[in-house]
């Protein structure tokens, strides 16, 4: 009876003093004990529903919806059933529904469904539904469902589903859905689905989807499917399906589909499908099907499709079917199909199908096909079918199939099928079916015909314009077929069937036919037929059809339509003017006596 009685009085004076303006306070200068809507109190205070409080130091009860005090001010503890509302709320805050401030939260406030100020919240703030702070978020701030900050949101802060702030967002940051800010992100950040920041992100940002800043990235930023930066990205950033930088791209970079930087991309860049930067790529770096800078590209860089530069290439430089490079391309490079650059190519370089140097080549190059330099090729030059320059050739030039230059051909040159050259061919050149200028193997479709007489029409006839003005074979020249050119062949010449040129000097052997426009100087071999207007030396042939001849002529047929000075031994020997020895079965001389031009065995005239 004695608890109902005082439960009754109590009831009594609740209701009796909850809508007053002071309420029933037990009181000293404002401290003590309040039931009622006091405003001002240090202590403890109850209140059935809050309205215009100026400031409540200690505890304050309050068991209904409060009204506003836009003025007010609690500090301490301070409880309610809707929750604590008023201007500033620093302590201990509890609600069902939340603490509603206009201006502060502070310290621990805890809202069944929404801790929210019109001002900054700070301190450990826990919200079931939501935790809003429209002037900044301080603290430890967590949310099954969401933290938002009408400005910045700094140290813990978690939302199960979004964590979002207008303005920047730093230390530690996280969410299970999204994490968004609308200025800057410091710090750790996780966004379950998305992560995204209006300025620059630094920091370790992960998301499970996409993680994009507007501004700079720097730090370790992952995205789940994407990785986006409008500014510059620098340090570890990862997307499982892009990472995307709109200014330089710079340390640990890598998309599992595609790379992307506005800016120049340095460090290790990698992608599986294809890595593309605007400006320049350096450092280590690799696209699973494509790389591609719009300017220079350098260091380590291989893509097992193409690799691309709009510029410059130059490293180890590897495409599984192409490497590109607008200008130079420099370094070890090479691909499965072809190499390809619009200016020099220097280094060692290979293409599997095709290797092209819009200019100069130097060093080693290789090709399974074909190797062409429109310029100079220095050094070991290979190709499977051709080796082509468009300048001069120099060094080890090399093809099962053609080596051809456009300008001299120098060095220890070797042609499977043929070895040719608009200009000269100096050294050690072989040529497996044919060695000729280019104009030479088009004189031997035109003028083939001649090669097998030497009559005096022939003789005087002008020569071609076109064959004017080529350049020398100078060395050690073989062919197994046709070894020929329009201006001389010096040195130790071979040719399979044929030998032609306008002067062959020093010592030549075919086993066909050796024949000079002009002359022929040193010791001669031929199996069917020698040919020459001028000859000086020693010849072994089948056929001699020589204008003017000084030495030792061995043949079947000698016919020396001038001159003969010297010995010449054959079945038949004939000339206009004999000035030696003729030893065969009938010996011609014109210039004798009319009873010693025609001599059996032998004819002499001193």
């Amino acid at each position: 009876m004695k608890s109902l009685y005082v439960y009754a009085l109590i009831t009594i004076f609740v209701c009796r003093f909850a809508s007053g303006e002071d309420g029933l306070n037990l009181t000293v200068n404002n401290s003590g004990i309040s039931i009622g809507n006091s405003k001002r109190l240090t202590g403890l205070r109850l209140n059935l529903v809050d309205r215009d409080i100026e400031k409540i130091n200690g505890v304050t009860i309050t068991l209904w919806r409060p009204r506003p005090s836009p003025f007010g001010t609690i500090n301490g503890l301070a409880i309610g059933l809707f929750g604590p509302r008023t201007n500033r709320i620093r302590g201990l805050s509890f609600g069902l529904v939340g603490p509603l401030a206009e201006s502060e939260i502070g310290f621990v406030s805890v809202g069944g469904l929404v801790s929210r100020s019109n001002g900054n919240i700070w301190g450990l703030n826990y919200g079931t539904v939501s935790i809003i702070g429209l002037e900044g978020i301080n603290g430890f701030t967590f949310s099954p469902i969401s933290v938002i900050s009408g400005r910045e949101m700094h140290g813990f802060n978690l939302g199960g589903l979004a964590t979002v702030a207008r303005n920047e967002i730093s230390a530690i940051n996280l969410s299970l859905g999204a994490l968004i800010a609308g200025g800057g992100m410091y710090g750790i950040s996780f966004g379950g689905i998305a992560l995204v920041s209006g300025d620059r992100t630094t920091g370790a940002c992960l998301s499970g989807i996409a993680t994009v800043s507007d501004g700079e990235m720097t730090g370790i930023n992952i995205g789940g499917v994407a990785n986006v930066s409008g500014g510059y990205k620098l340090g570890l950033n990862i997307g499982g399906i892009a990472n995307v930088s709109g200014d330089r791209m710079t340390g640990l970079n890598l998309g599992g589909a595609a790379l992307v930087a506005g800016g120049p991309m340095t460090g290790i860049n990698g992608s599986l499908c294809a890595a593309v930067c605007d400006e320049d790529i350096r450092g280590v770096n690799f696209g699973g099907i494509a790389l591609v800078s719009g300017h220079s590209l350098e260091g380590i860089n291989p893509s097992f499709c193409a690799t691309v530069a709009g510029d410059n290439i130059r490293g180890l430089n590897l495409g599984g079917f192409a490497l590109v490079a607008g200008n130079r391309l420099t370094g070890i490079n090479g691909s499965f199909a072809a190499t390809v650059s619009g200016e020099d190519l220097t280094g060692i370089n290979a293409g599997g199908m095709a290797l092209v140097a819009g200019r100069d080549m130097k060093w080693i190059n290789c090709s399974a096909i074909t190797t062409v330099a429109g310029g100079t090729m220095t050094g070991l030059n290979t190709g499977g079918v051709a080796v082509v320059a468009g300048g001069d050739m120099m060094g080890l030039n090399t093809s099962p199939g053609a080596v051809v230059g456009g300008g001299r051909v120098t060095g220890f040159n070797v042609g499977g099928l043929a070895l040719s050259s608009f200009n000269s061919i100096n050294g050690i050149n072989i040529g497996g079916l044919f060695l000729a200028d280019h104009y030479m193997i088009q004189k031997i479709g035109i003028d083939v015909v001649n090669f097998f007489y030497f009559d005096e029409d022939h003789q005087n006839a002008e020569p071609d314009a076109a064959l004017m003005n080529m350049m020398d074979a100078n060395g050690i020249n073989l062919a197994a077929l046709c070894l020929a050119t329009t201006a001389n062949v010096n040195g130790f010449n071979f040719g399979g069937l044929t030998i032609l040129g306008d002067n062959i000097r020093w010592f030549s052997m075919g086993a066909g036919v050796i024949r000079a426009e002009n002359r022929i100087d040193g010791l001669c071999f031929s199996g069917l037929h020698t040919g020459s207007r001028e000859f000086t030396g020693v010849t072994f042939s089948g056929w001699h059809s020589i204008d003017n001849f000084n030495g030792w002529a061995t043949g079947v047929y000698n016919n020396f339509h001038e001159s003969q000075a010297g010995l010449s031994i054959g079945l038949i020997n004939m000339t206009k003017k004999l000035t030696g020895i003729q030893i065969g079965l009938i010996n011609i001389a014109r210039n004798n006596p009319p009873w010693a031009r025609i001599l059996p065995l032998l004819n002499i005239h001193m």
